[in-house]
């Protein structure tokens, strides 16, 4: 059952998308829905873009020459362009709403990564954020604790070791616990990958 609002094809709403290429970084747009596919479990709104929230440096490192979904099938689009060409973020948004074949640079996106409001989307965004940001930590945690690692500059013995660190790290801008390093530590269990695979093949076959 789908639990978050859903939009007609016509109207704004703010999105948070990402390249397959780079899936991690997220960018907030405002879009205009040109196309709906509904579905039981995952609507997707094909979207004009309006609007970007990043600036026109971040925009160039992380945006252009990436590839994104531009259909409701599997064809993607290449924001391929010269960089020199646009020096403000505004100039890039009016270039591509403005082209001759604008219709080219639409992007499509999941209904859940939609909301109505600005503030919506950016409450939405953190919460994906800090999320990556955790996966991140536990992805270096994973890494500098590997035994072939053990000589490496950054390796650590123990968990132990690194949740000092993390706590010397953040200092006074995050509560650092020993519960929230636990977490953020833990190993899954077998089970748990073994029904992560499951998972994993199931959504491939449902999006096959």
């Amino acid at each position: 059952m789908i639990r978050h609002r859903l939009f007609p094809k016509g109207e704004y709403c703010h999105a948070l998308i990402s390249s397959p290429t780079n899936p991690n970084i997220l960018f907030q747009v405002r879009g205009l829905i040109y196309d709906v596919k509904m579905d039981e479990h995952n609507p997707q709104y094909k979207i004009k873009i309006i609007r970007f929230y990043d600036d026109i440096n971040f925009l160039k490192r992380y945006f252009f020459s990436h590839k994104f979904k531009s259909d409701f099938r599997t064809h993607t689009i290449e924001f391929k362009f010269n960089r020199s060409n646009f020096d403000t973020r505004e100039s890039f948004e009016d270039h591509i709403k403005n082209h001759k074949n604008w219709q080219r640079y639409m992007v499509v996106v999941d209904s859940v990564m939609c909301t109505k409001t600005s503030d919506e989307c950016t409450k939405l965004y953190n919460t994906v954020q800090s999320f990556l940001i955790e996966k991140g930590i536990k992805d270096l945690y994973e890494s500098m604790t590997r035994t072939h690692y053990r000589t490496g500059k950054y390796h650590f013995e123990s968990r132990n070791e690194f949740g000092l660190s993390l706590k010397r790290f953040f200092k006074s801008n995050y509560d650092v616990t020993d519960e929230w390093i636990e977490e953020i530590t833990d190993r899954p269990s077998n089970e748990d990958l073994d029904f992560l695979d499951w998972y994993i093949h199931k959504i491939n076959m449902y999006n096959g």
